[in-house]
């Protein structure tokens, strides 16, 4: 009986393991559009996309990377209770800049991602920047986003001037608006 539970533990630990990616083991299944937008070349290999990594943290989840066009960011945030992991890509390269991204990734079993919706509360999103757009005496705003290294605040910045409007806060399934 005992060999039986011993082996069963066993078992679920490995399944663990084997579900359970790193920040930089997601990065390498990022769409690889997101680093070839200026169209020069179609192809990017592995080795290729480490030599862009400036900042490595697999402890908290966050790579800052350098490709030829803007800045890359990406984190990871964990929904514990669904046991699932949305990997955020925020490539920036300035106001108006066509290769500005924004890409929402669930992560499958088998640790490749896939696509999935906006995680942002949108509606609020719209009013906020509304608000500020007013407050600015401004008729368009542009924004940005920086991604978190430490914690699961992301800032909201004017993209004009660089002024923190306000914050997204992940709250372990969901993004709410919150005031700096």
């Amino acid at each position: 009986m005992y060999k039986i539970i011993l082996l069963s533990l066993l078992f679920c630990a490995n399944l663990v393991a084997q579900n359970s990616f790193n920040i930089e083991q997601y990065y390498y299944k990022i769409n690889k559009n997101v680093f070839l937008c200026d169209g020069i070349e179609n192809t990017i290999s592995d080795a290729e996309r480490k030599k862009l990594i400036v900042t490595l943290d697999n402890k908290n989840g966050y790579i800052k990377a350098k490709p030829r066009v803007g800045d890359l960011q990406i984190a990871l945030f964990k929904n514990k209770t669904l046991k699932k992991d949305f990997v955020l890509v925020n490539l920036t390269c300035g106001a108006g800049c066509m290769c500005n991204t924004l890409v929402f990734y669930e992560a499958i079993a088998d640790g490749n991602l896939k696509p999935t919706s906006s995680l942002f509360p949108n509606d609020e999103i719209d009013k906020e920047n509304q608000k500020w757009q007013k407050q600015l005496n401004t008729d368009e705003l542009f924004t940005a986003i920086v991604l978190p290294q430490f914690g699961t605040l992301i800032k909201v910045i004017n993209d004009d001037n660089g002024e923190h409007l306000y914050n997204l806060k992940w709250n372990g399934s969901a993004f709410l608006v919150q005031q700096k």
